[in-house]
């Protein structure tokens, strides 16, 4: 189903497209038309008090713009300073929004401006209108206030001023004070001081609202809406919504003035506090570079280092050198060893320095000494004698060249062994501290890590240090600008009556709309005839709802009553559908009790009588008998004593009944303690039969069948029934059970009379629904 379908169910019938349908929901709610009325009356009157009593509210704007570079306000003009981009104004418009309407700016406006109380003049019937501070008899001044009380202060009436004595009423009673006089209330010490209109003020009696200026500030934050004019513009649009304009505009223009001082102290004391830091951080940078600086000098003089780097370089390339000289010294002296084994052999060979020759000039030059008297003393052995002086004298010369050299070779010998001995010092050194440089470059990072650091730090410092500076020197005398001065219309923004009145005039339609649309929907009950235009049962006809003045048991005797002629029309349609000149006997039954069954059942049969008809009605409702006392005959046969007696004739019974306009009447009698089996008892066949004799027409008015089960046990007795059913009575639920009992046969020859139709509910009849 669709939600207009949902929406729209209890206002029109389903079958929609029925003009008549539309009519019967139109009429519906014409029937009540009388609410409309007084819903209309009680709205409007409302809307006139509230009008009446109604403070105006007056707008009170403004707009400012704030001045940021990324939203188009040039807010560093030196060119010098608009490198500064740390200190360059980057608030959020939304951020501001919320500063702007912050309760803290709007209280320290109020208390800025001073502002105490809410001054009303009384109007008639106690009609108040604001009254602007300018326009005051008074000064109020105040001394001292009580924050911490915890009820409201009651107003103050003042009904005259007389000379320097203010009378005043304030809860009930009467009371009068003086100007200049010190005052103490619950709300706080204060004085009243005469002004300029204080002798010509006539405008009585003045009603003075005790407020602080935190509930001041509060209901003022009520009224204010701060808002931007796109999420992209830095413009502010600033309202206010207050009974006191003139209040208002010093407020929003207030409101600016101390935004604009409040956000400017704010950049001064970040930069202030920026510097503060810095200071305090330089200082205490310079004094741990020195520790480290200190620390440094310490480490290169016990390491005796000037540049690691360097000097592991210059370690290591003179630890090669060394190594080479080293390898060359022990070159030589293995030479030199050799040679020495060799002279002291005593061998007559000649010998030779090899490499050394070029290192040593003195030892060549002994050493070819040598090498020439051995060859002359190996010619003078072929041609002399051992025991020949020149012989002994080459033999003792070359001796002496040998002692020579040997004496030679050994200085230098132990000369090269101290040379290599050094060296090899020397190369110990060099290797030990070229390979100490990792080590000591590691020691040195950790010293200088810091120091680079904290030197980047110190610079960076310093930069800031200036440009905050810089930063301060250039802060601007305004933190916005100010696009409209506040300002507000002489036209109140509320009420408007013109809106009021609209307002009310819906609500008055809707209310009662409303209830009777939910009323409607949410009813169960018989409506109109659409609920039973899906059962296949003819209807006779409807009765129209009886005023309660007109009220009675027999209503066709009056021409004039529109009933009359409803049961006219149900006789006529009754007849069609039944057989000529044949008896019948009529079932009238309902499904509960108060759907008009009896009251049906006597005029029906009196309409049926006026026709020259023979009629006859049982009072077959055992459980329920009648009380009326026209249907009652306390010394006359009844049906249940018929039943229940069974020495009691039929003729007995027959010539019990009770003449009434036209038509004979059966009472039921009291109640029997067994009805269920006297209702199913076969005397009940034999009186009807006989009945069926003596009369055209047998009218049988029985209990409902939807809450016993006596009808039913009468059904198989009976040619028709007709099935009553009430407007706004009769249920869907009992609809259905009609229905069920109609499709299971449990009927015989079913119609249905509708009762109870008001104007609208049903089709109608033209005239005969008028009086």
């Amino acid at each position: 189903m669709k939600a207009s379908d949902v929406l729209l169910d209890g206002f029109f019938q389903k079958d929609s497209t029925n003009p008549r349908a539309v009519k019967q929901s139109m009429n519906y709610y014409l029937r009540y038309w009388k609410w409309f009325v007084l819903s209309m009356l009680l709205c409007f009157t409302a809307a006139f008090v509230f009008l009446y009593y109604f403070v105006p509210v007056y707008r009170v704007g403004g707009a400012i713009m704030l001045k940021d570079d990324s939203k188009g306000s040039r807010f560093f003009e030196n060119p010098v300073v608009g490198e500064l981009e740390d200190f360059k104004s980057s608030q959020l418009t939304e951020n501001e929004v919320d500063v702007l309407g912050s309760y803290e700016l709007i209280y320290e406006v109020v208390d800025k401006l001073n502002y105490y109380n809410l001054y009303y003049s009384k109007g008639d019937f106690g009609k108040l209108e604001a009254i602007p501070d300018s326009q005051l008899p008074f000064y109020f001044n105040v001394s001292e206030v009580f924050y911490n009380r915890t009820e409201p202060v009651g107003d103050w009436t003042i009904d005259a001023i007389q000379g320097d004595v203010i009378r005043f009423t304030v809860d009930g009673s009467q009371k009068t004070i003086q100007f200049g006089q010190t005052i103490k209330t619950d709300f706080g010490v204060f004085v009243f001081e005469k002004n300029e209109l204080t002798e010509s003020y006539t405008n009585f009696p003045l009603v003075i609202k005790f407020h602080n200026k935190h509930e001041l500030a509060g209901l003022f934050s009520i009224g204010l809406k701060i808002e931007p004019k796109d999420k992209n513009s830095s413009v502010i649009y600033i309202s206010l919504d207050t009974s006191f304009p003139e209040r208002g505009v010093a407020a929003v223009d207030g409101l600016v003035d101390t935004y604009n001082k409040n956000a400017l102290e704010d950049k001064k004391e970040v930069v202030l506090s920026t510097l503060s830091f810095l200071d305090s951080q330089l200082y205490q940078l310079t004094a741990d570079l020195a520790v480290i600086q200190r620390n440094i000098e310490q480490f290169k003089n016990r390491r005796n280092v000037v540049d690691i780097e360097n000097d592991s370089k210059l370690y290591q390339e003179n630890a090669v050198e060394v190594t080479k000289q080293l390898a060359e010294y022990q070159n030589q002296l293995d030479i030199l060893t050799n040679l020495q084994a060799d002279l002291q052999a005593n061998s007559e060979k000649s010998i030779t320095l090899g490499p050394l020759s070029s290192n040593d000039p003195a030892l060549l030059g002994m050493i070819q000494d040598f090498n020439q008297e051995l060859n002359r003393l190996l010619r003078l052995r072929a041609s002399l004698l051992p025991e020949n002086p020149v012989y002994v004298n080459s033999q003792t010369s070359l001796n002496n060249f040998r002692e020579k050299i040997d004496n030679h070779i050994k200085n230098r010998i132990s000369a090269l062994e101290i040379t290599l001995r050094n060296a090899e010092t020397t190369t110990t050194t060099f290797s030990r501290k070229s390979n100490s440089g990792p080590m000591l470059q590691r020691e040195f990072e950790v010293l200088t890590r810091d120091l680079e650091i904290k030197k980047e730090h110190y610079l960076y410092l310093i930069k800031k240090r200036e440009e905050t500076s810089l930063y301060l020197a250039s802060v601007p005398t305004s933190h916005s600008k100010s696009i409209n001065r506040a300002g507000f219309s002489p036209t109140p923004i509320s009420p408007k009556p013109s809106i009021i009145y609209s307002i009310t005039l819906l609500l008055s339609l809707i209310a009662p709309f409303g209830y009777l649309f939910v009323k409607r929907s949410m009813d169960e009950k018989l409506e109109d005839k659409s609920a039973i235009s899906n059962l296949s049962v003819n209807m006779l006809g409807e009765l129209s709802e009886i005023p309660k003045k007109d009220r009675g048991m027999l209503m066709i005797e009056d021409p004039r009553n529109p009933i009359a002629e409803q049961l006219r029309y149900v006789r006529t349609s009754y007849s069609l559908h039944s057989e000529r000149n044949k008896s019948q006997v009529v079932l009238i039954t309902s499904t509960v009790s108060g759907e008009g069954k009896t009251f049906f059942a006597l005029n029906f049969a009196k309409s049926l009588a006026l026709t020259g008809k023979k009629v006859a009605v049982l009072s077959y409702d055992l459980r329920k008998p009648q009380t009326n006392s026209k249907l009652v005959d306390a010394k006359g046969l009844s049906l249940t004593s018929f039943l229940s007696d069974k020495t009691i004739s039929v003729e007995s019974m027959l010539d019990s009944g009770m003449p009434m306009d036209g038509f004979t009447f059966f009472q039921s009698g009291k109640v029997p303690k067994n009805p269920g089996e006297l209702i199913i008892d076969e005397r009940n066949r034999e009186l009807i039969d006989r009945l069926r004799d003596q009369y055209d027409y047998v009218i049988i008015d029985s209990s409902p069948v939807g809450q016993v089960a006596d009808a039913l046990a009468l059904v198989p007795l009976v040619d028709r029934t007709i099935y009553i059913m009430r407007y706004n009575w009769t249920t869907k639920q009992d609809i259905e059970f009609f229905q069920q009992l109609n499709q299971e046969e449990k009927l015989v020859n079913p119609l249905i009379v509708l009762n109870g139709c008001k104007v609208g509910q049903g089709y109608g009849y033209g005239y005969y629904q008028t009086s």
